[in-house]
């Protein structure tokens, strides 16, 4: 199967994150998480995966082995392939066409972009889902150890995961059972899964602004149902607020621009049914 990014029309993302810059700075777990038993590639962080071009992707495959360096997957005309340091060099010393996977590691969204070899980020308690008080949460962040496979794809959906749409780097937003945890991250293609969190739905800018009220664009889940908008509808009309427009998109669910005052936006971003929200000056990121 091609080491290949498999597009996604359910959600259009329209932002771009430059590298790795931006990152947040303290993490929840500050070590590294290891998981017994898994793949050095997914938690050691001198691992390198790459994709190494050929001919055959059989062919490279068998010359990588050849030279004891681990082989993630075969693709028709290239290979999947975790290095250790220095390997990279002595593939291209062999002729090899040898491209990093660049912040393979790196995902989040708003203010909150992490490297998941260090688990979830700091995140206040009033921006983040417990799953001891809400266990049935089903909202979820799952990355891949490098650009996604329909193969890959495909495995995840046949546990019954359900994918909303793609997120930088190598990851998608999914809605899943929360016991599908732990079986997705045994699969070798899997880097990480973690909590969609209330705090990675709203940009930084508008949860810190200092005006009363804000024109916001809202972007719910397409399972949302009448019941769910109606509940949110009537959070922003109780707080003063107002709903100026509403709309289901064919392929984003359900969409609101309202004007909604500042301390209602905390409650909105913990609502389940929330994917997103930004403020309405600029053009939506419709996801």
């Amino acid at each position: 199967m091609a080491v290949a990014v498999t597009a996604v029309v359910v959600f259009i993302m329209l932002f771009a994150w430059a590298g790795s810059e931006g990152l947040s700075g303290s993490y929840a777990q500050p070590a590294l998480e290891v998981h017994p038993g898994a793949p050095w590639w997914k938690y050691d962080p001198s691992a390198e995966v790459a994709t190494v071009w050929g001919v055959s992707g059989d062919v490279v495959a068998a010359e990588l082995q050849e030279h004891d360096i681990t082989v993630i997957e075969i693709g028709p005309n290239s290979v999947l392939a975790a290095l250790r340091p220095g390997e990279h060099e002595y593939l291209q010393e062999l002729g090899l066409d040898v491209n990093t996977v660049e912040n393979r590691t790196i995902v989040g969204r708003g203010d909150y972009r992490f490297d998941t070899l260090y688990g979830e980020p700091a995140i206040p308690k009033n921006l983040r889902i417990d799953p001891a008080q809400d266990p049935d949460y089903d909202k979820f962040l799952i990355q891949f150890v490098g650009p996604i496979t329909q193969k890959w794809k495909n495995g995840i959906e046949s546990m019954g995961v359900v994918i909303f749409g793609y997120l930088p780097y190598n990851s998608y937003l999914v809605q899943m059972d929360p016991s599908l945890k732990d079986p997705l991250f045994e699969l070798y293609y899997v880097q990480w899964v973690g909590t969609y969190q209330p705090a990675y739905k709203i940009m930084g800018d508008l949860l810190n602004s200092t005006k009363l009220y804000n024109e916001v664009f809202i972007s719910m889940f397409p399972d949302s149902q009448p019941a769910d908008v109606e509940r949110i509808t009537n959070m922003i009309v109780n707080a003063g607020g107002r709903v100026n427009e509403s709309w289901v998109d064919h392929s984003l669910g359900q969409i609101l621009i309202a004007y909604v005052p500042h301390h209602t936006l905390i409650h909105l971003v913990q609502d389940p049914e929330i994917s997103w929200i930004e403020d309405h000056g600029g053009r939506p990121v419709l996801f």
